[in-house]
Formats: C-alpha cells, structure tokens, sequence
C-alpha cells in the first residue's frame, strides 16, 4: 500500500521534475544519472512512483523494473521498455526496427501493441558486449518511438538495482551509458540499499560519476506532516498527545509512519469528521507491533545466519538512548575483535538489517527491531 502523503521529499521531486523537463527541452538524455540509496522502509519505491507519475504526465513512456537475482534482468529490462512504447504511434519504420531491436530479446511486439515473451532467453547466447548493445539499441529506439508520439521521451526507473547479479549489473550500467551517448531522450532513476554506489562502481567504474542520493529518515515537521495530512483530508484529526506516541515509535521511518497511522486508524473507526486520541493510538502501536513481529521482523531474523543472530543480539544488547551500539562493546559482549566482526557486519549492512551510525557505531535500520530482537535471545539484553 502506497502512502498517500510523499511528505519530506519535495526538494527531489522538484529535482526530479526539472530533469524530465530538460529532457522533453532539448531531446537529450537527463544526466547524472540519479541514485536513490538508503535502507529499507525510507521511501526509495514511493519516490520512483512518484517521479514516473510525474513523467507519464509530462507526456513520457515509462518503464518500471524491479530487479532481482533472475540472470534474466536484461530481458525484463526489453520487455518493459516494450511494453511502455506498445501504444505510442510512429512510422512503420520505427516500429519495424524497434520490433527487431526486441525480438533479439524474444519479446515479440505484435501489430496491436501487445507485447510478450516469446521464448525462453539466455543471457550467454551471445558476447556480454554484443547484448548490451542490443539492449541500447531497444532503449534507444523507444525513446525516439515515445518522442514521435508525445514530444517528451522514455522514462526507465530500476528498483532494487542491489539485488541484480553482478554480469547482468554491468550490463545495465553499460546501456545506460550507451544509450545516453546516442543523445536518446531518456531519463533514468535507480533505487537501491545504502551500499548500491560501492556495487555499482564494483560492476562499472564510470558509475562514480552517476549522482547518489542518499534518503535519510524524514525530520520532525516532515513527519508529522506524513501522519497528520492524510487524515486531515477526510476531516479527521489527531490529537498532539496521540499524535506523539505515534511519532516517538516511528522515529522518521517513513514506513513506520503509515503502518502505525494505519493500525491507529482501525483502531478508532472513525465515521466522519472525528479526532484519533491516545487510546486510539496505543491500541494501533500494539497491533502494529503484532504484525511487525509476525511478519518483516520475523523474516528478517530468518534470513539471518545463525551468526548473524548472534551479532544482532549483541548490537540490541548494546544499543544506547540513541538507539546506536559502539562496535567495541559488541565485539566484548561476543567475545571477538572488531576486526573478527567486519564480515558478519559488512553481510548485515548488504541484507539491509543494519547501517553505521558514525564512526565505529552501528544501529538498526528499522526501529523497534531491537526489542523483536531481545525477545529471541533474552539473553542478550543482560549486557549494558
């Protein structure tokens, strides 16, 4: 479920705005490249979402790809591409070529629009350059197809973009390039957690000079825009007492804030104008707190090795008033160097559980993890 309000992030839109319009300007692609970076529940989709509604009513095509493990990334990449210039009109040589262009791809574009795998692909059919050049060649020839249609141009957002397998990584990284050397009008926006800049210069080294913008929690003013403004739309309000409770709990998690106005909500049914007071709120916080504890925060604990619980125990053993733990205490509470750590940290930080907090300071990604935490290694809260 997508919040309704996109609060604290107007400055990107803003950004986000300017470089469609600079591309529906002049034809040329959008540069930098824009990365979205941060830990899960920040926001990095919504903002995808919302700049590609933004594009689509600017005029462009857009295609969204949420990426994965699948060695079949490239394809998926076509088939969207395809499938957002399936309605445009161009000339019969257009659509011929970009119908080629897809078809090396075994997307098949048929006379009405429709666009479907046709085949199984495989990625190691040919030469890795050879197929980023096909794939340049598809996305190139959709942004024209989607100027000739509207004027604007092909708007392409990568959700995910950690998750993709290294091979398939640079391949994208490389089209990008590539398209863009071609002057397409195209623009691109990629997401990803707060390791995706070292990944992606791993994949591709000219990725250094893509643009990384790192999402933070939202600030005090723009989180309780986020809680308040969607209720304040169906003429109910919060009062400040049940308004606190449910913003100390959220501490600017973007996530946190709608699951938790969503569980207060429920809780209080209103009918009409009405306000959500403080047992409305606690209420919604103990739900919350079930469907957290059943859900991501029992999944995220089963992905983890059982090393890895023994780390997060520590660091929630060890977290301190600003929800951060020293990782000197950590390695003392495990009996190991910090150096022994790095590792079982490093994975941690990939899988999206944990973020450095300054120097030699770690803490949760999501808040309240640390008490689902405690609760399967009571033993871990002994320590101070």
């Amino acid at each position: 479920m997508r919040p309704r309000a996109l609060a604290g992030r107007s400055a990107l839109l803003e950004d986000a705005r300017g470089a469609l319009s600079g591309v529906r300007m002049s034809g040329e692609p959008a540069s930098p490249i824009t990365v979205f970076t941060g830990s899960r529940g920040l926001g990095k989709t919504v903002l995808l979402h919302a700049i590609r509604e933004q594009a689509e009513q600017a005029g462009f095509a857009a295609a969204h790809i949420a990426l994965d493990k699948s060695p079949h990334a490239l394809q998926r990449i076509a088939q969207q591409v395809g499938r957002a210039v399936a309605g445009a009109a161009g000339s019969k040589t257009m659509w011929e070529r970009i119908g080629e262009r897809l078809a090396q791809f075994s997307v098949e574009l048929s006379a009405a629009g429709m666009v479907k795998l046709a085949s199984s692909w495989r990625a190691d059919d040919a030469p890795p350059s050879v197929v980023r050049d096909q794939l340049a060649e598809v996305v190139v020839e959709a942004a024209d197809l989607a100027r000739a249609h509207s004027g604007a141009g092909l708007l392409l957002t990568l959700d995910e973009i950690q998750d993709c397998p290294s091979g398939q990584l640079a391949g994208i990284a490389h089209l990008i390039q590539d398209a863009g050397a071609e002057e397409a009008p195209l623009a691109v926006f990629i997401a990803g957690l707060a390791h995706t800049p070292e990944t992606l210069m791993a994949a591709a080294s000219f990725t250094e000079r893509f643009h990384y913008v790192e999402l933070e929690r939202l600030d005090p003013g723009a989180a309780h825009l986020a809680l308040v403004n969607p209720a304040a739309e169906a003429g109910v309000t919060w009062a400040p007492d049940a308004a606190r409770l449910v913003l100390d709990e959220a501490a600017g998690s973007p996530y946190l804030i709608q699951l938790l106005g969503h569980t207060t909500w429920q809780a209080a049914a209103p009918i009409g104008p009405s306000r959500l007071e403080p047992e409305h709120a606690r209420t919604g916080l103990e739900q919350a707190q079930r469907t957290l504890n059943q859900g991501l925060f029992r999944g995220r604990w089963l992905l983890a090795s059982p090393g890895e619980r023994e780390f997060l125990a520590a660091v929630a053993g060890c977290l301190t008033g600003d929800q951060a733990a020293a990782m000197n205490e950590v390695a003392a509470l495990l009996g190991k160097t910090t150096k022994q750590l790095s590792t079982v940290r490093q994975r941690l930080i990939d899988k999206g559980m944990v973020e450095g907090r300054g120097h030699n300071r770690i803490g949760f990604t999501m808040p309240g993890f640390e008490r689902f935490v405690l609760q399967q290694d009571p033993d871990a809260g002994t320590t101070q």
